[in-house]
C-alpha cells in the first residue's frame, strides 16, 4: 500500500505485513490505532452503563453519616458552652448553636421527604453547614470561655 494510507484502503481487506489477508474476528487484524479506538469505545460504554447511575443511588445512604457527624459536633459544642464569660457571649454562642440545630432539622426534613435526588444533595450540604456552625460555636467558646 502507498505511504500514509490504511492497509484496507485499496480493496477493503485488512492485510498483515506480509500481504496475507487477515482472519475474520472481532478485530480482524486491524492496525493498533484502530484496535485502541475500538477498545476505548467499548470501555466507555461499560463505564457509562455501570458508573453513571451509582452516585445518585449512593447519596441517599450518605445522608445519615453526615447527620451523625453534625449531631456529634453540636453535642460537643453544647457541652462546652457552659462557662462563657458574659451574657452577650452566651447569647452569641447559643445563636451559632441554634443555627446549627435549625440547619440539621432542615437537612433531616429534606432527607425524609425528598422530591428528587437534588433534595438528598441539599440535605448533605445542610448537614455539613450545621457541622460548620457547631464548630464555629466551639471555637467561639475556646476564645471567650472560662475554665470551671
Amino acid at each position: 500500500p502507498a505511504r500514509g494510507r490504511s492497509p484496507a484502503a485499496e480493496d477493503g481487506i485488512y492485510r498483515d505485513a506480509a500481504g496475507r489477508p487477515a482472519e475474520d474476528g472481532f478485530f480482524r487484524f486491524a492496525p493498533w490505532r484502530e484496535i485502541i479506538m475500538r477498545s476505548k469505545w467499548l470501555l466507555s460504554a461499560f463505564a457509562v452503563a455501570l458508573i453513571l447511575p451509582t452516585p445518585w443511588a449512593a447519596q441517599a445512604f450518605e445522608c445519615p453519616k453526615h447527620f451523625d457527624a453534625a449531631e456529634d459536633a453540636i453535642d460537643a459544642a453544647s457541652d462546652a458552652m457552659i462557662g462563657l464569660k458574659t451574657d452577650l457571649h452566651m447569647i452569641r454562642g447559643h445563636m451559632l448553636l441554634d443555627d446549627a440545630k435549625m440547619l440539621l432539622g432542615s437537612a433531616e426534613h429534606n432527607h425524609a421527604k425528598p422530591q428528587n435526588e437534588f433534595d438528598h444533595a441539599r440535605a448533605i450540604g445542610k448537614a455539613e453547614a450545621a457541622k460548620g456552625y457547631a464548630v464555629a460555636a466551639l471555637i467561639y467558646y475556646k476564645k471567650f470561655g472560662t475554665k470551671q
